[in-house]
């Protein structure tokens, strides 16, 4: 791989003493003599703020340009960072300048973590923030509580059960809502779209820690972890996939699986599952899913003592019966007066997504 090259500088002017500060998932608390950031590395970054820490954090997406430089400006009446005004050439040779004569009090970018944020974002781009309703140097928030929708936040796509029974169309609904999710996910939008909002919905979730953006990345991982046929169509996809997921997971606290989420926990924890259940007998993702359950096993501790994915998803398979787990994932949603079949049947009626909602 390619070394990084960490040449941009950020300059930001009139920030306030107290204020909370940050860049990619990394947040200080700003004293006097703040005036910006030094290597920088090219690409996207995600700049965060909130004013005294007594507001909520919102972002700002910056671009940032190798041997450049980039200039926000902290707008005290609206409490935001106001990155619109265009540099002049002379505005930027002078800021350059004085930054290498040591003029302006710019801190480094976090040691070591050019590498980290790349691992979790690099597949962003200028054209998946337009689709999820950001702009570059536009301020925006976590997004809203119980349905409240303001204009700068993000705007998902739709993955929920009432969403994917729209777009079924003429398909067979039990082909459709089955087990495989592939249909699902092609009538969605491109799995390479798609993939690249899953990682956008992470980084909002772990730089401004919006629930609305978690939960997004909860089902588009679900979503792509159960596509089995996609899976053996396009492997390398999946392989991303599975670096991606390492890479997130990595940045999650050791107790990730252990913490207060309850149900949220058991749909991330099942997508997992899927994903070596589908991917553990295919020669070009075998390794892959090996090496995202010997990742699970020694940072959160699950499904210790299984040597391989195909192990654990055998291990599952004779514990349970051959129909065993989908059975017991049944019975979960099993109504007064309904035996397996007829709830499985109710299921695939609304849509299939019932199973983690």
């Amino acid at each position: 791989m390619a070394a990084l090259q960490p040449q941009a500088l950020l300059v930001v002017t009139d920030t306030t003493q107290g204020m909370e500060f940050g860049i990619d998932a990394h947040v200080w608390t700003l004293g006097a003599k703040f005036e910006g950031l030094h290597s920088i590395s090219e690409g996207l970054h995600l700049l965060t703020f909130a004013p005294g820490g007594v507001a909520g954090r919102e972002g700002v997406f910056i671009d940032c340009v190798a041997g450049g430089v980039h200039r926000q400006r902290w707008d005290v009446h609206n409490e935001c960072l106001d990155g619109a005004s265009v540099l002049t050439d002379a505005q930027r040779e002078s800021l350059e300048a004085a930054a290498r004569a040591g003029a302006l009090t710019l801190a480094p970018y976090p040691q070591n973590h050019a590498r980290v944020w790349a691992a979790v974002a690099s597949s962003i781009d200028v054209a998946t923030l337009q689709r999820c309703n950001l702009r570059l140097d536009e301020a925006f928030g976590p997004g809203g509580i119980d349905g409240e929708r303001g204009e700068r936040e993000p705007r998902w796509t739709p993955v929920d059960r009432d969403a994917m029974r729209r777009r079924r169309g003429d398909v067979d609904a039990t082909s459709f809502h089955g087990p495989d999710a592939s249909s699902r996910l092609a009538a969605t939008a491109a799995p390479s779209i798609l993939m690249k909002e899953l990682a956008l919905a992470f980084v909002v979730f772990l730089s401004l820690g919006s629930l609305e953006a978690l939960k997004q990345w909860q089902r588009l991982v679900r979503l792509f972890c159960a596509c089995d046929g996609l899976m053996a169509a396009e492997p390398l996809l999946f392989q991303r996939l599975a670096s991606l997921l390492t890479a997130q997971l990595a940045l999650a606290p050791e107790d990730f699986f252990r913490d207060a989420l309850g149900r949220d926990e058991d749909v991330l924890r099942a997508a997992l599952l899927d994903f070596f259940a589908n991917a553990a007998d295919k020669p070009m993702l075998a390794t892959a899913a090996d090496g995202l359950l010997a990742f699970a096993q020694e940072r959160f501790g699950l499904w210790a003592g299984h040597a391989s994915a195909s192990a654990l998803v055998a291990a599952r398979a004779h514990e349970t019966g051959d129909d065993g787990a989908q059975e017991i994932d049944l019975r979960r949603f099993v109504r007064p007066g309904e035996d397996l079949q007829m709830c499985a049947a109710r299921l695939i009626e609304a849509g299939g997504e019932g199973y983690g909602e």
